[in-house]
């Protein structure tokens, strides 16, 4: 008999964006996110009950306001010596895509296409 455990992480983390989906609001109502010396955030997913907060509940745009920019468009989140989450408001488990990537990356004055 083989014993195999599989755990899943759905975040893919790199120096400077993360990319984060359905696993990671699995079993829980927030996840937080790099954006540490300020963001662009990027989501294609139509879905106004999952928010972008800072620590004191400021909330500042949802993932329905993010798919609906167009090619070229972008939120900004500014530097805010603490860390940003985005917080499900719905059902539990909600199927999303997000994409943040931290100012002074590479790739932050990239264009962000939605591809489905």
């Amino acid at each position: 008999i083989a014993l195999f455990c599989l755990i899943v992480e759905s975040r893919v983390t790199f120096t400077t964006s993360e990319v984060l989906d359905d696993v990671d609001l699995k079993g829980t109502t927030w996840t937080s996110f790099r954006c540490f010396a300020g963001c662009r955030v990027y989501s294609p997913t139509r879905n106004e009950q999952i928010t972008i907060e800072d620590n004191d509940g400021k909330v500042y745009k949802s993932l329905l306001e993010l798919s609906n920019l167009k090619t070229g468009e972008f939120i900004e989140l500014p530097e805010n010596g603490a860390e940003y989450k985005l917080v499900n408001h719905g059902p539990a488990e909600p199927s999303f895509v997000f994409y943040a990537v931290e100012k002074g990356a590479i790739n932050y004055n990239g264009k962000v296409l939605y591809v489905s």
